[in-house]
């Protein structure tokens, strides 16, 4: 948590510059008409087709992959919370010359003000220039009377919605800068994440709640998985006629060994917003009691950064790939002898017989 946060936009960038190191064909504003999950064959509306090994449905909350690798439409649901967010740079915090901010502007770790049915979080990004702040809001709350009387605009709502607060909360409010109104989403768990040689990653496959800050590190966790999953495979260099017999077995591999995660970072979610989102004037006094009796207070930082963290460390790290590789190496061991001796006694194998690109779509 210190000084390692990083915004999503700055990470795409990222991604982008590796790629296209990596001369990855990069399609901008491509719209995707088809796929098949059997040859994992793309065809984009304007009728270009797209052939590769495996197509990865990365779509997001919206997925429409996930339809086509359920066979029906499968859309989230909206939840009771709407997320304000909002960023300001050092330079102007600093430009206010107010004292009261200045021990808050010297920290790298998370600051948390807990409300009635909301919460607040102000965290430094870009290496400490820019700070954004994100409120969580139950909005099926009653709402305050300045609620109701703000303005139509995001930034007004915040201001409204934190009346009464801490001072230094309202001063960054008041010069912030609001740039997105967001309606956060459910999403039931999925029976399967693969259809042949497709397969959902990320928000597609399901949808962690926000209020740990996990979705994106799970994201690159899934990733990661997926990636040395199919190096293994590459590693091996099987024929391409056993393309299609052995990708399907890997893509469900990865399923195994991320789905029981996933599942948990969804019910880690949950409970923090049980925690953090209490709206009853009791529940308040018994989560702050709580807080309190655990050190986490206003002037605290490590209690925190252990309740809502510390969960998460055990899947980081290389412990995931050191598991993904023996798995792999058991399924090579086990399960490929196998699929290899079935393929041997069948004469239906074939080849892609196309040339396969690597390529993002967006």
């Amino acid at each position: 948590m210190h000084g390692s946060h990083i915004t999503r936009a700055d990470f795409l960038d990222v991604l982008l510059d590796k790629a296209r190191q990596l001369e990855i064909d990069i399609r901008h504003h491509a719209v995707v008409e088809e796929i098949h999950c059997g040859s994992a064959e793309v065809v984009l509306k304007d009728g270009a087709r797209i052939q590769g090994d495996v197509v990865v449905g990365a779509d997001g909350i919206y997925s429409k992959t996930r339809d086509t690798v359920l066979n029906q439409p499968c859309p989230p649901s909206p939840a009771n919370d709407i997320a304000y967010q909002a960023t300001i740079s050092r330079s102007a915090l600093k430009a206010l010359n107010a004292g009261h901010l200045d021990e808050l502007c010297s920290k790298t770790k998370i600051t948390t003000w807990l409300g009635s049915a909301q919460h607040t979080v102000f965290f430094p990004v870009r290496q400490g220039e820019e700070y954004m702040l994100v409120t969580y809001h139950t909005h099926s709350a009653p709402p305050a009377a300045a609620v109701v009387a703000a303005a139509a605009d995001g930034l007004s709502q915040m201001q409204a919605l934190h009346q009464g607060w801490d001072i230094r909360l309202q001063t960054i409010l008041a010069h912030a800068t609001f740039f997105s109104q967001t309606t956060q989403h459910t999403l039931r768990t999925l029976p399967t994440w693969t259809n042949a040689r497709l397969i959902l990653l990320g928000p597609a496959s399901r949808i962690i709640p926000s209020y740990q800050a996990q979705d994106l590190a799970a994201t690159l966790e899934d990733a990661a998985v997926l990636s040395t999953l199919l190096g293994l495979l590459a590693h091996y260099n099987p024929e391409p006629h056993l393309l299609p017999r052995l990708l399907p077995e890997i893509l469900a591999l990865h399923e195994t060994l991320r789905k029981p995660a996933a599942v948990q970072a969804v019910q880690d979610g949950l409970l923090s917003r049980r925690v953090l989102q209490v709206g009853h004037p009791v529940g308040q006094a018994l989560r702050n009691w709580f807080l309190g009796g655990a050190g986490i207070t206003r002037d605290t930082d490590a209690g925190w950064l252990k309740l809502v963290s510390a969960q998460q460390e055990p899947r980081l790290g290389d412990g995931l790939l050191g598991e993904t590789r023996a798995r792999f190496e058991a399924w090579r061991t086990e399960r490929l002898p196998l699929l290899l001796a079935a393929e041997s006694r069948s004469s239906a194998g074939y080849g892609i017989g196309r040339k396969r690109l690597r390529c993002w779509t967006y």
